[in-house]
């Protein structure tokens, strides 16, 4: 999927100085225009109120209702079938991993401890993201980490 000046893509982080970094990187591998939203209800009204976005990235742990309470409620509304979403967490945990698949994820993306990998990381997922967010994707294909 190539992402433009009329590219809209939402992410869902509460804390400003990851949502910074993630912005400065999604800067240098894409040309979107860049939002954010800082806990799950924010998301779901911004979701309601606004154009739909092209991709959302979406953090588990934000406040007042958690990533996967807000996967869930789009997978439920059937919002998952047009905007693809990707878990963007710290966790590791293979339950959150697989709950967000049989969800409707798109990717699960584990946060990397560098900006160069996050920028390796994030090149990967938009090589890998079709335009079609339905398509469905191989469990094995799923997960986007860095290398061990």
């Amino acid at each position: 999927m190539i992402f433009n000046k009329k590219s809209h893509i939402l992410v869902a982080e509460d804390d400003e100085d990851d949502f910074l970094f993630f912005k400065d990187a999604l800067v240098k591998t894409t040309r979107a225009t860049i939002s954010n939203v800082r806990n799950g209800v924010q998301l779901l009204e911004y979701l309601d109120t606004n154009p739909k976005p092209d991709l959302i990235f979406l953090d588990l742990n934000i406040p007042r209702k958690s990533g996967k309470q807000c996967l869930k409620t789009l997978w439920e509304t059937h919002y998952i079938d047009s905007v693809p979403i990707v878990i963007y967490s710290t966790s590791r945990n293979e339950e959150d991993i697989e709950e967000c698949y049989n969800f409707g994820a798109r990717f699960y993306m584990i946060k990397p401890t560098s900006y160069g990998s996050l920028l390796n990381l994030l090149n990967r997922l938009f090589g890998q993201l079709s335009h079609d967010p339905r398509e469905f994707i191989r469990r094995e294909e799923f997960l986007i980490r860095e290398a061990k």
